[in-house]
């Protein structure tokens, strides 16, 4: 929930927002990875599409939160807001319509405060604070129709591209936690009760960059989509893939697993066969997803070689549309299976125009 990110909510701003088509761009360069840093929530706080995201993942049932602390106007919002997606517990029945999934903007109109000592973003709505003496991250969500929280995300740092190139435009991304833990409480929708939160998986990745979706009426998309993927392993480790399939044919991302000792795994899957999506399925709304997703490449440090895969079906998917018929993108989360793994999801977006199979 990485936009990129965008869910049907954010239509209505997004109608307004015009996006420049793209130019015609050289070969990109490889991505430049490297190891993220627990400064990555504030880093980019002032530069355009700055989304902080934080993902808790139940590793005993199909429960997930992920929230995004937008410090700059995103995913289609003309202000500051808290992006918010989810899957709600296996006992809650409210939301079966959507298999679970829900998903809601919450406006920041007075914007953030933000701090670099130490890490923070704090707003009336919610905030994100660095605590140094637990070094862990604290996590409010004070003011939403559907989901309340209060949580600490605690881990090693994980992956970094500084930055992927993706169709010309740039994509920054900084995992201040590659694995880690999340305790505390979440008030899902349709539920008046706490659930305690003992355990979880975390991550927590920042992406900011001058990256587009969607297209104005009757121009081209300046992209054709992405995946993301990401799992919480049995042993501590995490395993993240995030890639972009250029319209030229390459393949740029970033392939990360980092260790529940903190050693960060990494490199780019862009070679032939590195990355396979298939066994792809056509929602009622018209756009393809891999119900199955894999990617290996050679870590940059070590030599060894990172293989990852996910798959998922259509009854744990959801789809939402954005202004396709003025010319938006698809984006379909989906909880996901991998082997060795306690807990995963997938996220797969289209570019309206790509909304086939391999983006077709």
């Amino acid at each position: 929930m990485h936009i990129r990110r965008i869910t049907g909510a954010f239509a209505a701003a997004l109608v307004a927002t015009l996006i420049t088509p793209v130019a015609a761009w050289a070969a990109e360069p490889a991505s430049a990875l490297g190891i993220g840093s627990r400064s990555g929530i504030v880093d980019r706080a002032g530069q355009p599409d700055n989304e902080v995201w934080f993902a808790a993942q139940d590793p005993n049932s199909r429960a997930k939160l992920f929230l995004s602390y937008n410090t700059t106007p995103a995913l289609g919002s003309p202000v500051p807001a808290i992006a918010i997606v989810g899957v709600v517990p296996s006992d809650d029945t409210a939301l079966q319509a959507t298999n679970g999934w829900f998903e809601e903007p919450v406006p920041v109109p007075l914007g953030y405060t933000v701090s670099n000592n130490p890490a923070s973003i704090a707003s009336p709505e919610g905030s994100a604070v660095y605590d140094p003496a637990r070094d862990a991250y604290h996590l409010e969500l004070n003011t939403s129709v559907g989901v309340l929280a209060d949580l600490w995300f605690s881990g090693p740092v994980g992956g970094l591209t500084d930055p992927t190139i993706w169709d010309g435009q740039t994509s920054f991304w900084n995992q201040s936690i590659g694995t880690g833990t999340v305790n505390g409480w979440i008030i899902f929708p349709g539920e008046t009760t706490k659930t305690t939160v003992t355990n979880w998986g975390a991550e927590q990745e920042t992406q900011s960059g001058t990256f587009e979706l969607g297209a104005p009426p009757l121009l081209p998309a300046p992209h054709n989509g992405y995946y993301y993927a990401q799992s919480v392993n049995t042993d501590g480790s995490a395993t993240t893939f995030y890639a972009f399939p250029e319209l030229d044919g390459p393949i740029r991302g970033i392939l990360t697993e980092t260790t529940a000792g903190g050693q960060v795994l990494e490199c780019e899957p862009s070679g032939p066969g590195q990355v396979t999506a298939a066994n792809w399925y056509t929602d009622l709304g018209g756009v393809s997803y891999p119900l199955s997703l894999s990617a290996h490449c050679d870590d940059i440090y070590t030599g060894r070689e990172l293989t990852a895969s996910w798959t998922t079906t259509p009854g744990d998917s959801h789809a939402y549309y954005v202004d396709v018929v003025l010319g938006g993108f698809a984006s379909v989360q989906s909880i996901a299976a991998s082997p060795g793994t306690s807990a995963a999801w997938i996220q797969h977006v289209a570019d309206d125009g790509h909304f086939g199979p391999d983006f077709s």
